[in-house]
Formats: structure tokens, sequence, C-alpha cells
């Protein structure tokens, strides 16, 4: 059998969702028939009159249906709708939890993030964990040789210095030994 090749494209139809399998379809009521569709509004139709000179020297006008097509954003192409949102994981995160990503160098600075951001509740966590941090005046880095306490003092927040210098330390628990043999 020979299959004819010459043959132009087909045109393009619109298409519909592809069903999913063992899944009945949800009918549409009525006023959802006469309302219309987000896919139809993106995929609406705009009609444009087209002119072009024919051979002759006539101009010929004729109309034609311009499909639009919806928004699509690729990869590595700038969004314009899109807003960015920059925040320091390290420096402005709000979350009570330690940071615990890398090392003991890194999560000392959960205790600078206390302070910079005002969590009294994370900075008690820094003082409690005493296996996970190592210092409590450790600096953030060489190029930035601020203590918490530098950062306290400059933000001028006594409750801050309070809880920093008069930790509320609760008692370890007592791990006592169980005799199962009596």
């Amino acid at each position: 059998m020979q299959v004819d090749t010459s043959t132009t494209k087909r045109p393009s139809r619109k298409s519909a969702p592809k069903p999913q399998l063992g899944v009945k379809r949800k009918r549409k009521t009525s006023e959802e028939m006469s309302q219309g569709s987000e896919f139809e509004e993106e995929h609406s139709q705009e009609v444009v009159s087209k002119r072009r000179v024919t051979k002759d020297g006539k101009i010929e006008e004729r109309r034609v249906t311009i499909s639009k097509k919806p928004k699509e954003f690729k990869l590595g192409k700038w969004n314009p709708d899109a807003v960015m949102i920059e925040v320091d994981r390290e420096k402005q995160d709000k979350e009570s939890n330690l940071i615990r990503d890398c090392c003991i160098r890194c999560n000392n600075k959960n205790v600078c993030r206390a302070v910079l951001t005002k969590n009294k509740k994370l900075l008690e966590t820094c003082i409690q964990s005493k296996d996970q941090i190592s210092h409590l005046t450790d600096f953030w880095s060489s190029d930035v040789p601020k203590t918490p306490i530098d950062y306290i003092i400059e933000a001028d927040d006594v409750h801050l210095l309070e809880a920093f210098l008069k930790p509320n330390l609760k008692p370890e628990s007592k791990k006592k030994f169980v005799d199962y043999n009596a």
C-alpha cells in the first residue's frame, strides 16, 4: 500500500483538554455554557482585514480571522508580570526554627538572625540548644565584625538584651534508669 505524501498539511482544529482515563466528564450547566470559559477568552479570535495588490495592480481586500495565542513564558525569558521577592534566608527569615544546613559556624548565625528579626523565641531556642550552637557572641563573618550584642545595642531593644543576658534556662531532664528485672 502506498501513501500519498504530496498533500498539504491539514488545517488545525481547536483541541479540548484530553480526557483522563477512568474519570467521567462533568456536564456543563446552562449558565457555564452561556458565560464561556477562560480557555475561550485566552484563545479568542480577532477579525482583521488584509489588503494586497494583485498582478493587475488592483487592490484586493479580504477579511482574515486571527486567533490570539495565550501568553507563554519560556525559560530564560523575562516575565513582566512576575514580582521578584528577594529574601536572604539567613538574615531575614522570621521562622523560630534553627537553620542547620551547613556546619556549626553557620549555625551560630542563627543568633544574629534572631536579633536582626527581633525574634525572642528563636533567641531562646539558640540559647537552649548547646549541641548545635557553639558561641552566642560569634561574628557574622570576617567582613562584618558585629556580634549579636552589637546588633541589640544598635536596635536599642531592651527585651532581647534581657533575654540574652538572663535566659530562662529549662532544666535538663534527667534520664532515669528503668530496671526491667525488678
